[in-house]
């Protein structure tokens, strides 16, 4: 199932002609999958959540020329169609998620690591759907990505952070449960 959520997340942002590699395609699908799998898979890496398992089988992807990536331009492309016959839920989540990042003009590694980024945080203190006050969960993500490493999200200004959150909260409600 992960492999198949992966082909088509690669389908929809080429189909979208977003340019994206490997970090790109991580945060997607981080941001997509449904909590219980985000916690299964993903860990706080370097860029953001990092999943070792996408990663194997993304280069598993490359090996059996369902795809390419391009080493120059840092971008994949699907080298043979796929047919999604059935609509799940997190078929729907991908969709919301590669809509969203369209809608909010979000198509930089930067702009979406940082993004996955605080949306780990603020889904591991289950602070994505309540009221907590802006200013308490801007001094939560400078503590816990400084603890985590992520130096550039900790040194980030309070509206940039803001909007992060902001665009964190948002996307969450988008989505199908």
């Amino acid at each position: 199932m992960l492999l198949n959520n992966i082909l088509y997340a690669i389908k929809l942002l080429t189909e979208k002609k977003i340019r994206f590699g490997k970090t790109f395609i991580q945060k997607v699908l981080y941001l997509a999958l449904p909590k219980v799998e985000r916690d299964l898979y993903y860990i706080p890496y370097y860029y953001g959540p990092y999943s070792e398992n996408i990663q194997l089988l993304l280069r598993s992807l490359e090996f059996s020329n369902y795809i390419t990536y391009n080493y120059k331009s840092q971008n994949y492309s699907l080298q043979r169609d796929i047919d999604v016959k059935q609509e799940d839920t997190t078929k729907q989540r991908i969709k919301g998620v590669i809509d969203f990042l369209v809608n909010n003009h979000i198509k930089s590694t930067n702009k979406i690591s940082n993004l996955a980024k605080v949306f780990m945080i603020l889904d591991a203190n289950d602070s994505l759907n309540n009221g907590h006050k802006v200013e308490n969960l801007i001094e939560l993500i400078k503590k816990r990505a400084n603890f985590v490493g992520w130096i550039e999200l900790s040194k980030l200004d309070k509206e940039n952070i803001e909007d992060l959150i902001k665009l964190s909260k948002n996307l969450a409600k988008t989505l199908p449960n």
